[in-house]
């Protein structure tokens, strides 16, 4: 409420201010200029003497602008603004003396006065009614002094009349005015608190995703300085279970190679989930940097062909690889390159059985510069379209049921996605639900990372151009 009523009090202030400065600043000489010139016409046997009347007001305009420049509150500038149209009735007031006429036409003049006054001004209601007194109060007593006849009578009675329904006017102007200024007070107060409302949501908001965020970096760099912790163990219990699996077959004991088998396996599959949560972490703490260099791009196919072989003979799937003789040297980085490949190939091979796996790699151009496309497609599973828009996302698979079946961390596309665009390109995905999958990849023959970035909107319309 105290917000309210010191909003409602300085916004008065300042139209309070702004009116006076405008009338006693810019309105001053020309109005003095035109009611002497009417009084000249009007009045001729009192030009002199009205000139010195009206010059009073110069100093008077003066005097209240100086004064409302200094208005701290409300109470004083309505005082001096009172105080200025109570002066300039009374100069009215004094012609109407000096005419002894009670029905003159300078009682126009103060009947402007009074519009001007109430009209204009943004007064409280005591300060209206001290204006309609100290404006009509001296002019009553100047027409009693004055002994007017019948006429003169039914003449005041004619102008009081129509004074009464201006004032009447006014005040009911007033009266909603002022009901429209609170309403209007109250509404920018209430938007304003809801601003400051909204904007402490906001900061609390950003605050709390700066602290995730470097919740997230710290756990990202911890993990990303854990791997040599991490896998060194490991690997020594998978060399260890190797050796005693050796061992053992060498000296017979062929009840313990089973489960020295199963060692090595659980020991495999743990250090290779451990490899996709340090990668992504890497990525994450901006840890992972991308090594350019030239390589035979055919002779690193053959290889991870060669170690993909057991993924799919595991569920008895047929591999097909097909690449165009043109593709030879490239400029990448041929690690990230190799695991890309080899992720896609064994999600592949993991959800597909008995079944068709191919990799065609090929050339295009795109902007006049050779790109490397490669399309990894099974006849597995397959997604739906939700499934599609999420499958890249880290620590997420298609499915629940998937997760409960297959295993795995949902790391290994999002990886792939990753060091797509680390290498210049991206992936895509195009599937239908129980009929398979096609992955395609697409980066620059010759890795430049400050020449080779294009829009990945653009290299998806390359692509929707077969797909569809």
């Amino acid at each position: 409420m105290r917000d309210y009523t010191q909003q409602l009090e300085k916004e008065k202030l300042e139209e309070m201010r702004e009116i006076v400065i405008t009338i006693t600043g810019y309105m001053v000489l020309p109005l003095y200029l035109i009611f002497w010139i009417t009084d000249i016409v009007y009045a001729p046997e009192f030009a002199w003497e009205f000139l010195f009347l009206r010059c009073l007001v110069i100093p008077i305009a003066l005097t209240a602008n100086y004064y409302i420049r200094k208005a701290t509150t409300l109470k004083y500038a309505q005082n001096v603004s009172l105080t200025y149209v109570i002066s300039l009735a009374a100069i009215i007031n004094i012609m109407m003396i000096m005419m002894a006429n009670p029905t003159s036409a300078y009682y126009t003049g103060l009947i402007l006065i009074t519009i001007g006054a109430l009209g204009f001004f943004p007064w409280t209601r005591n300060y209206f009614i001290l204006v309609v007194i100290g404006i009509f109060l001296p002019y009553v007593a100047i027409v009693y002094s004055l002994n007017p006849t019948k006429e003169d009578i039914v003449d005041l009675v004619v102008y009081g009349f129509f004074a009464n329904g201006t004032v009447t006017i006014l005040w009911v102007i007033q009266f909603f005015r002022e009901r429209l200024r609170i309403k209007e007070v109250s509404a920018r107060l209430e938007l304003n608190a809801e601003i400051e409302k909204r904007k402490t949501v906001e900061n609390d908001l950003i605050l709390a995703r700066d602290q995730a965020l470097q919740a997230s970096q710290a756990k990202s760099a911890f993990l990303a300085n854990m791997s040599h912790e991490l896998r060194t163990p490991l690997n020594a219990i998978i060399g260890y279970s190797e050796l005693l699996q050796e061992t053992a077959v060498d000296d017979g004991n062929d009840e313990y190679v089973n489960d020295l088998t199963k060692i090595d396996a659980a020991g495999k599959n743990l250090l290779e989930l451990i490899n996709g949560v340090l990668d992504i972490s890497k990525i994450e703490a901006g840890q992972m940097e991308v090594s350019i260099e030239q390589f035979n791009l055919q002779e690193m196919l053959q290889n991870v062909e060669v170690i993909l072989a057991p993924i799919f003979n595991k569920n008895n799937n047929q591999f097909i690889l097909e690449y165009d003789p043109d593709v030879n040297i490239i400029k990448s980085d041929e690690t990230k390159l190799r695991q890309v490949i080899y992720n896609l190939a064994s999600n592949a091979g993991k959800f597909t059985k008995d079944g068709v796996i191919s990799l065609k790699v090929s050339k295009i151009s795109i902007y006049d510069k050779s790109w490397l496309r490669f399309d990894m497609t099974d006849s597995g599973l397959g997604m739906t379209v939700e499934q599609v828009t999420k499958v890249f996302n880290a620590f997420t698979q298609a499915d629940s049921s998937t997760t409960k079946k297959f295993g795995g961390t949902g790391l290994g596309l999002s990886i792939c996605k990753h060091f797509c665009e680390m290498l210049g390109g991206d992936i895509f995905l195009k599937s239908e639900l129980n009929i398979g999958s096609t992955f395609s990849v697409l980066i620059p023959c010759q890795l430049d990372k400050d020449k080779n970035l294009v829009d990945a909107d653009v290299l998806e319309n390359v692509l929707l151009k077969e797909y569809t």
